[in-house]
């Protein structure tokens, strides 16, 4: 159903509600001149040949993150669109870092993927803990920044794929030496990947990841996580999470929301009984019962109710 449709008729795309948003710090990034060398598209080297293919693009998507784009602008700015770039990058490491903050500064729903490629270490990426909602993949490759500020992230929808299957996509973010790497995943109110695979592989100091029930962030069966070849000697995790963390501390435990859940659950829950399911048009969770009460909704949010379609006006 196009997004207009949903707009016209007063029926808003599936999103978040309930739950405030911090506000991230303001820190424009300091703009330079760009020269004809640096406004050149480049491809950035591969490491590994398990990412050198293209992913595929929806035929209508240019034109819809056009219109996205364009309303921007004109509502609270919470709607921004993604990107459809995988590993190829313009510019220099200053021109990217400007890029990605101008893109997803006070941005709450990725409307496309999210991409987030050779991004140097000491980068102020507070930006991105507004980011709660990305409808397409994942991709975090060559980084070598320490930690990913998504912690707010909730869902990835998977309407497109990395690679044709991949939803969640992180690879080689370390420095040759690895002097500078990725240590840790902000991904702490991650709970629903509605479809596609999750591959996470060749992180040298990434720590925790393999500690993650990704079967309960994963809604279908179909569906499965490689977390192979990542950081060694790790922490543990913090007694409170009971052997399932982002992180070493008890902030860092995953919330379970699936594995956890009664027979008489067909979904997610809020808790282990059987009256503690929630509303099956929910994804990532909720807070009770009604469909009024979920973290974000699998098809349609209308005024706050998940619902299967929009209704007519």
């Amino acid at each position: 159903m196009p997004f207009g449709f949903l707009l016209k008729h007063g029926c808003d795309p599936p999103r978040f509600f309930n739950t405030p948003l911090p506000q991230p710090p303001k820190v424009p990034p300091h703009a330079g001149k760009r020269s004809d060398q640096q406004r050149s598209s480049r491809r950035a080297p591969s490491r590994d040949p398990a990412i050198m293919k293209s992913s595929r693009s929806p035929s209508f998507l240019p034109g819809l993150v056009f219109f996205l784009w364009s309303l921007r602008s004109a509502a609270s700015q919470a709607v921004c669109a993604g990107t459809l770039n995988g590993l190829s990058v313009t510019g220099d490491a200053q021109q990217r870092y400007q890029t990605l903050y101008k893109m997803y500064n006070n941005c709450e729903i990725v409307m496309g993927n999210l991409e987030i490629v050779l991004i140097e270490q000491n980068k102020d990426l507070s930006f991105l803990q507004s980011i709660r909602e990305v409808t397409g993949y994942v991709l975090i490759a060559m980084n070598v920044f320490t930690y990913l500020p998504l912690q707010n992230l909730r869902m990835i929808r998977g309407t497109q794929y990395y690679e044709e299957k991949y939803a969640l996509y992180i690879i080689l973010n370390y420095e040759k030496n690895v002097t500078h790497a990725l240590h840790q995943l902000g991904f702490n109110q991650l709970t629903e990947i509605l479809s596609g695979d999750v591959y996470i592989r060749k992180n040298k100091q990434l720590c925790h990841v393999e500690t993650i029930d990704w079967d309960d962030i994963i809604r279908e069966p179909k569906f499965h996580a490689m977390v192979l070849d990542n950081g060694e000697n790790c922490s543990p995790c913090h007694e409170n999470c009971n052997g399932h963390c982002w992180g070493p501390g008890p902030e860092d435990c995953q919330k379970l929301t699936k594995t956890i859940c009664a027979p008489q659950c067909n979904g997610r829950c809020f808790g282990p009984n059987p009256n503690e399911c929630c509303h099956d048009e929910c994804a990532g969770g909720c807070t009770g019962p009604l469909k009024t009460e979920c973290f974000a909704c699998r098809h349609f949010n209308d005024s706050g109710a998940c619902e299967t379609r929009c209704p007519h006006r």
